[in-house]
C-alpha cells in the first residue's frame, strides 16, 4: 500500500480554530480549495468582521516534494486591529469503526506529539506533527493537552500570526519508523514552509 493511500486512511490533522469574542471560523466559511502552480499548493481564505473587527486567513498545505511521508500545512491569520483571541489545533481521532486505531499518544518535550496506529492485522504506523506559531509582534501564551495546542493571542494590527505544521507518516516496515517520524517533524519544522514547497509535490 502507497503513503498517499494511508494518509486517506487516516483521520483529518489540519484542524485550526481561531475564537474571538465568542466567535469562531468554520470550514463552510472558506472559499473551495485552489491548487495554486507551480508548486501544487492548495489554498482556502476566508474573511470574517467580528464585533467590528476584521481578521483575513489562509490556509495553505502541500505534500512535500518527492517525500510522501512528509505534509506541511500553514494558516496565517490577520486582524485589522489590535486584540485578544484564540487559537487551537489537533489532530482528530479515528472513528470506532476505522481501519487504524489509536494504541497509544505520543509527547515529546520539543513540541512534538502523534498518535501510533494498530490496524487489525497487528501492523503499526506512526503520525505525528510539530506545531509552531509566528508573527513580527505579538504575545503568545499556550496550553497543550496530548495533541491539543491552545494559543491565548495579543495581536496587533496588520500583523499577520502564522501557524505552521510539519506532519510524518511512517510504518512499522522501518526499523526505527518511530524515531524517523519524530526527527523527520523536526528537521522540516527548522527549514519552515516555504523552503520545503516546490514542483513535484503531492496532493491531499
Amino acid at each position: 500500500m502507497g503513503m498517499i493511500e494511508l494518509w486517506h486512511q487516516l483521520p483529518e490533522v489540519r484542524n485550526l480554530e481561531f475564537h474571538y469574542n465568542g466567535h469562531s471560523d468554520h470550514n463552510e466559511q472558506y472559499t473551495d480549495v485552489h491548487v495554486l502552480k507551480p508548486y501544487d499548493i492548495s489554498s482556502q481564505e476566508a474573511d470574517f468582521t467580528w464585533d467590528n473587527v476584521r481578521f483575513t486567513s489562509k490556509r495553505e498545505w502541500f505534500g512535500a516534494p518527492r517525500n510522501e511521508h512528509l505534509l506541511v500545512f500553514r494558516q496565517t491569520i490577520e486582524p485589522f486591529a489590535d486584540c485578544n483571541f484564540t487559537l487551537s489545533t489537533w489532530m482528530e481521532e479515528p472513528a470506532e469503526n476505522a481501519l487504524w486505531q489509536i494504541e497509544q499518544t505520543l509527547e515529546q518535550e520539543n513540541n512534538s506529539c502523534g498518535f501510533l496506529f494498530r490496524n487489525a492485522q497487528g501492523k503499526h504506523l506512526i503520525l505525528c506533527e510539530t506545531s509552531q506559531i509566528t508573527s513580527f509582534s505579538m504575545k503568545v501564551s499556550e496550553t497543550r493537552e496530548k495533541v491539543r495546542r491552545n494559543y491565548e493571542i495579543t495581536a496587533f494590527e496588520e500583523s499577520p500570526i502564522r501557524v505552521e505544521k510539519y506532519f510524518s507518516l511512517h510504518t512499522d516496515d522501518e526499523e526505527d519508523y518511530q524515531e524517523a517520524a519524530f526527527r523527520e517533524c523536526r528537521e522540516a519544522s527548522k527549514i519552515r514552509f516555504g523552503d520545503l514547497k516546490g514542483r513535484g509535490a503531492w496532493i491531499l
